[in-house]
């Protein structure tokens, strides 16, 4: 009898485990796949903040957001008198993808997210309206 409480104990506590795993992610997407996803996201920023340090009057921020999963790099600062401020790259983790929501470089950050590990399904230009998501090599929505 009670080796059938402890097993049954055992089993509660990894259906409420998985079901607040389930919930932290929106209920449908593996954790490590959205872990991953965040850290190739923080990577990316980190290494464009790192460059873009050079001008000391204007600084290189990043934000992270991990409890709504939305992640910037943005320029702050001064130039010439003039008031610098503004997102350089605007990432969100919706749905299980991630979508580029702001890309102000001419890099193709979508090409190194593939090539740090994250499939092209798993990636939306948000940017570009949906009909002419279709046409690229990325995710529709």
């Amino acid at each position: 009898m009670r080796r059938c409480k402890r097993i049954k104990k055992v089993v509660e506590t990894r259906l409420i485990a998985s079901l607040w795993q389930n919930i932290g992610n929106g209920g449908n997407y593996p954790m490590a796949d959205l872990d991953k996803y965040r850290e190739c996201i923080r990577q990316l920023l980190t290494e464009y903040a790192q460059r873009a340090s050079s001008n000391n009057e204007i600084e290189a921020q990043t934000i992270f957001d991990r409890e709504q999963d939305h992640y910037q790099l943005i320029y702050i600062g001064w130039q010439n008198r003039h008031r610098v401020f503004g997102p350089v790259m605007h990432f969100d983790i919706k749905n299980g993808k991630i979508w580029i929501q702001w890309n102000g470089t001419e890099e193709d950050v979508g090409e190194q997210l593939v090539t740090m590990g994250v499939a092209k399904q798993d990636i939306v230009v948000g940017f570009h309206p949906p009909y002419i998501r279709q046409y690229t090599d990325y995710a529709v929505g």
